[in-house]
């Protein structure tokens, strides 16, 4: 996860929402927010792989490490992290919804994916700032 990757992203799904496909950009903004969840799944637990993990699984581990390590906690609180629990259920029923119909509460979730990445992004922030080597003042 790279912050190119992130902008590329954010400036398609801002295309995709002037042409008014919705359902489009609601879904790369899906993708995006388990992207991030995931690279912050990995830097908070190095051992631990993400593939092929269920998105709420992964989010219940995230709350685990972070009961159990306090340093993680400045990454991410977990108030922070119990927001996501009802997006996802609300994403799985969205596309549970989608396989038989167009759903109704597109632009709702759009606006609800957008907040949640907010969210997300300051942990990133938090992390990229985290890796970048220090420079002494001489």
């Amino acid at each position: 996860m790279t912050k190119t990757k992130i902008t590329l992203a954010l400036k398609k799904i801002e295309a995709t929402k002037q042409y008014r496909c919705f359902n489009e950009a609601l879904i790369t903004h899906y993708h995006l927010n388990i992207e991030v969840l995931k690279f912050i799944s990995l830097k908070l637990n190095p051992d631990k792989t993400t593939k092929n993990i269920k998105p709420k699984d992964i989010l219940n581990d995230l709350i685990s490490i972070i009961n159990n390590e306090a340093a993680s906690k400045s990454i991410i609180s977990k108030k922070n992290l119990k927001i996501l629990k009802p997006w996802l259920n609300k994403m799985e029923v969205f596309f549970k919804t989608l396989k038989i119909k167009n759903p109704l509460n597109t632009k709702s979730l759009l606006v609800e994916s957008e907040k949640i990445f907010a969210i997300l992004n300051i942990s990133l922030a938090k992390i990229f700032i985290a890796a970048k080597p220090s420079r002494g003042i001489k």
